[in-house]
């Protein structure tokens, strides 16, 4: 019997990938996907009202639909932070968790840590630096 090509859903066997000549092409179009669980991004400088704008677009490419499922924030680089400049994070912090996501700030600097203190906004942020007291509930 010969093999017919299928269109659709294909059931696959548990752990195994479908054979290729079983998954249908569209030759007439590209279709690129990428599946990454967790990104780590690392940002450093001066975090403030000149540069939120940047750290904004860039964080938006990995806050929305289809981005990871978790966001690590790399923030050990930050010299200077102002809460214009951290508000990127927040509105980044608040796409992951619409789309049942997560950001972490991770090895936050000295000016990072001292901001989210002075101004109590980072009581939403999870900073991984291993101290219980700083993880989401």
């Amino acid at each position: 019997m010969a093999r017919r090509s299928r269109h659709g859903m294909h059931v696959v066997q548990a752990g195994a990938a479908p054979m290729a000549e079983s998954v249908p092409v569209d030759t007439r179009r590209l279709v690129l996907s990428l599946h990454q669980r967790s990104v780590v991004l690392t940002i450093g400088g001066m975090l403030n009202a000149d540069t939120a704008g940047r750290v904004g677009m860039f964080l938006s490419m990995f806050t929305g639909a289809g981005g990871p499922e978790q966001l690590v924030l790399d923030l050990s680089a930050v010299i200077t932070v102002d809460a214009a400049g951290m508000a990127p994070i927040h509105d980044a912090d608040a796409s992951m968790r619409s789309r049942q996501g997560d950001l972490r700030l991770a090895s936050v600097s000295s000016a990072v840590a001292r901001h989210l203190l002075d101004v109590d906004c980072g009581s939403a942020l999870v900073i991984d630096d291993g101290d219980p007291r700083h993880g989401r509930d």
